[in-house]
């Protein structure tokens, strides 16, 4: 997945169908690859070669999980 080796900071992954998610230290999650169902978590559907903020968490996650085509933090 193009973009992934730009995720830094990284305490776990998730990786779904040509995505991927990173929790970060400090509890932000980052994700990159294919978003054409919103999958990456930053309100569009735009495929990303660069990481993105997911937006909208209500606090720090704890952990991540992934499946298909969508992601949990």
């Amino acid at each position: 997945i193009p973009g992934v080796e730009r995720l830094s900071g990284v305490t776990a992954l998730a990786a779904g169908l040509r995505f991927v998610c990173a929790l970060q230290r400090g509890g932000s999650v980052q994700c990159v690859g294919e978003n054409r169902l919103g999958t990456l978590g930053d309100g569009t559907s735009v495929d990303r070669e660069q990481p993105v903020a997911v937006t909208g968490l209500p606090g720090a996650a704890a952990g991540l999980s992934a499946a298909y085509q969508n992601v949990c933090a």
